[in-house]
């Protein structure tokens, strides 16, 4: 089963509440990676309700690897790093929230970067599916609706979080740490710098001079997925930025990014990011004029 995103935003955001700026219900599989290199762009909260994923925060060289079970929740505060990507042999299912105000957070007495157990996952459930109903209204009223029932979310999830140990990270890199796999961080130091080309695993294996079996072992302890996904990824979210950021047609994008063409470019980015390219866009920038743009 392919990978499922469902975004539900309100039209419009209330300064005088604590607001929630849109709700992810997720159907992660194998191919799904979340990425922002550049940091969320706003303050997350992930409700993992079945299967598990990795949530990386930091940069490549220097991050920390969580591992998100089910029920678990963990706050992620807006500018870190993160990356997120599905780890079960089962779909990963979450909600993720985007929301303003990481104050209330702090109000509450409650931690964040850190997973915690849901020992009763009902509530915070029924309050993410509320928040849903409520966003799919499409009204002002909706959105002060959704904006209490993340309140009383976070309420519940602070009388939680008192009486609970927070995950320990399943690994560390932090640039000169004892143990570090130095194969593996030049490998990722330098796929970053070579986003733009056009390589594959037998680059992987010269770059970091082991073989193939040793390349692919090291590599999945480290990020949890293969060498080749995780390019991939890398490739998927500097497009993204591009689409942001520039006015290149999504030809251009493909093009500079080694696809073969718009068309498998498009069937990438869908696949990782959970639309289409012209699709994202116009999400990122309503105002964006992509009449010109390949199909995607």
């Amino acid at each position: 089963m392919p990978h499922v995103n469902r975004v539900y935003a309100p039209r419009v955001h209330n300064a005088a509440v604590a607001s929630v700026k849109t709700v992810w219900e997720v159907v992660a599989d194998e191919t799904y990676h979340g990425l922002h290199e550049a940091g969320l762009p706003a303050n997350g909260l992930f409700v993992s309700v079945q299967g598990s994923g990795i949530v990386r925060l930091g940069e490549s060289d220097r991050h920390e690897l969580y591992s998100v079970d089910s029920p678990q929740f963990m706050f992620v505060p807006r500018g870190i790093p993160c990356s997120y990507w599905s780890r079960s042999a089962v779909n990963w299912k979450f909600f993720y929230v985007e929301f303003d105000a990481l104050k209330s957070l702090e109000t509450l007495g409650m931690t964040y970067s850190r997973p915690y157990d849901l020992p009763v996952s009902g509530p915070a459930l029924q309050h993410c599916r509320r928040m849903i109903r409520e966003l799919a209204g499409h009204s002002p009223e909706a959105d002060v609706a959704a904006a209490g029932e993340f309140t009383r979310l976070l309420v519940y999830l602070a009388r939680m979080q008192k009486h609970l140990e927070p995950g320990r990270p399943l690994a560390r890199a932090c640039g000169e740490a004892k143990g570090q796999d130095d194969a593996i961080r030049r490998l990722l130091v330098w796929m970053e710098r070579h986003v733009e080309g056009r390589h594959g695993v037998s680059d992987f294996v010269t770059v970091s001079g082991l073989s193939r079996r040793q390349l692919y072992r090291r590599f999945h302890r480290v990020t949890g997925i293969s060498p080749k996904q995780y390019f991939l990824a890398l490739k998927i979210q500097a497009a993204s930025r591009r689409l942001h950021a520039t006015p290149d047609t999504v030809a251009m994008i493909a093009e500079r990014y080694a696809f073969a063409d718009a068309y498998h470019f498009s069937r990438a980015f869908s696949q990782y990011m959970g639309c289409a390219p012209r699709a994202y866009r116009r999400m990122v920038l309503p105002q964006s004029v992509d009449g010109s743009e390949a199909s995607g």
